[in-house]
């Protein structure tokens, strides 16, 4: 898997979410370039932007209320997030 340079939180409202901070932080003392960015997406752009992040090969995770809507959208899951009925990652493969 190829390392993405951009990262997402994916959420509705993410506002007022610590995660970028925290994230950012982590991702430095990791020495990875790369970005965190939290992204406000309403219910009804969940499919359209996530046909946005695997064009971009993004990676990130769900916040609510997208955690069990958006595994619908994706081409495979964990036996974990099968068990849970939801998602809190995503990421692109290389095929």
């Amino acid at each position: 898997m190829t390392t993405p340079g951009r990262l997402f939180l994916i959420g509705h409202p993410v506002a007022h979410s610590l995660s970028p901070l925290m994230q950012y932080a982590a991702i430095e003392a990791a020495g990875l370039e790369a970005t965190y960015e939290a992204i406000d997406v309403s219910p009804d752009a969940l499919a359209t932007k996530l046909d946005d992040m695997r064009a971009m090969r993004a990676a990130g995770n769900f916040t609510v209320p997208h955690k069990r809507p958006a595994m619908r959208h994706m081409q495979k899951c964990t036996s974990v997030a099968m068990s849970a009925g939801a998602v809190t990652t995503f990421w692109v493969d290389a095929d």
